[in-house]
């Protein structure tokens, strides 16, 4: 089994009732931020301020979600007016937007 699988797995499984934010592991930082990295790079965002977003936003995610709401945070849209968990992902994207500007 593979490293990605397992630790997919471990995600799929790790309780979401403790409120304890484990910082996700390198692995799930990486694969998050080469995602969103090809995602803006897509919409044609320089890559410079792709990757520099990205690096802050996973970052952000992990530090304000942790492990243990990773895949809520994967589930839901960042929106201001949203419910709770919207709003926080909301306030994550929005401290990493300047470094699109």
């Amino acid at each position: 089994m593979n490293l990605k699988l397992i630790t997919i797995f471990m995600l799929a499984i790790f309780p979401l009732i403790t409120s304890a934010k484990t910082p996700w592991p390198k692995i799930v930082q990486d694969d998050y931020r080469q995602l969103c990295t090809n995602s803006l790079l897509s919409q044609k965002i320089e890559s410079n301020k792709a990757e520099l977003f990205c690096h802050c936003f996973a970052y952000g995610l992990s530090s304000e979600f942790g492990l243990e709401e990773y895949q809520i945070v994967r589930e839901v849209q960042p929106n201001a007016n949203g419910s709770e968990i919207e709003r926080r992902l909301y306030r994550v994207m929005e401290k990493c937007a300047n470094t699109l500007g």
